[in-house]
């Protein structure tokens, strides 16, 4: 089990190294010819600044949307943040019953704890 976690400005866990590392070697072998890589080692040293440099910028981007999703409840917007706060019900509820029309148990609108929300 990996503890792939990573901060706000895109700092990444150890685990989340080693598996970029994993990722790396496996591609190098792969691609460092077609590259034109004089060898494997420098194809991987390639792919890890690349896997490191876009996973990085990822959750850089991800924070950003977490704390744009964030700031109306900062600035006291209570409209705006009631809003996102309906939608993020809303997507979890949708994504909820996708999961269960996937594995087979039908639609769960209005069943369990929780109604189904709908946007408007």
């Amino acid at each position: 089990m990996l503890a792939l976690a990573f901060g706000p400005r895109g700092e990444l866990s150890h685990d989340f190294y080693r598996l970029i590392d994993v990722l790396a070697e496996s591609a190098a072998e792969k691609k460092w010819r077609s590259m034109l890589a004089p060898n494997a080692t420098v194809a991987k040293g390639v792919f890890k600044a690349w896997f490191t440099r876009s996973i990085g910028l990822a959750a850089i981007r991800a924070n950003a949307a977490e704390l744009e999703k964030r700031l109306n409840e900062i600035l006291g917007n209570g409209s705006e943040a009631s809003k996102n706060r309906h939608n993020a019900r809303s997507d979890w509820h949708e994504a909820r019953n996708e999961y269960a029309r996937y594995y087979g148990s039908g639609d769960l609108k209005g069943k369990g704890r929780f109604q189904r929300a709908t946007r408007h």
